[in-house]
């Protein structure tokens, strides 16, 4: 993450957080990846038919599907987590999303800010195409 981004960051939220609030931020977070994943899934059945000749590229678009029901599974069980944080129990936030390289995922942990929409797109400039 870019300085710039680190410093708006740091200025954007709280360095301790509710442990509920830390745990929920998570979940929501792990559920625009899943939605991300899914988002994703239907470009698969094309992409497998034309790799009916490489079972082993064929398998590998099927982690797809794994790595969006894990991501959902993770989402719900933080979500369970946050539902039974005990009152008055605490995260330091700013250790744990110290070595995020995404600005905007930084914010939607640290500020709570998970507004987004299905297929929204970073705009934090530090995504990073392959």
């Amino acid at each position: 993450m870019s300085a710039q981004h680190q410093n708006l960051a740091r200025k954007s939220f709280d360095d301790v957080l509710p442990l509920g609030t830390a745990l929920s931020r998570m979940a929501t977070t792990l559920a625009h990846a899943a939605a991300l994943t899914d988002e994703c899934q239907h470009h698969v059945s094309d992409l497998l038919a034309l790799a009916q000749d490489r079972p082993d590229a064929a398998a590998d678009l099927q982690r797809l599907d794994l790595l969006s029901q894990m991501l959902h599974g993770l989402e719900r069980m933080l979500q369970r987590a946050a539902d039974a944080a005990p009152d008055g129990a605490s995260l330091d936030v700013a250790e744990l999303i110290a070595g995020i390289g995404l600005g905007d995922l930084v914010l939607r942990i640290g500020a709570g800010d998970v507004g987004f929409a299905p297929g929204q797109a970073a705009d934090s400039g530090d995504f990073e195409a392959f």
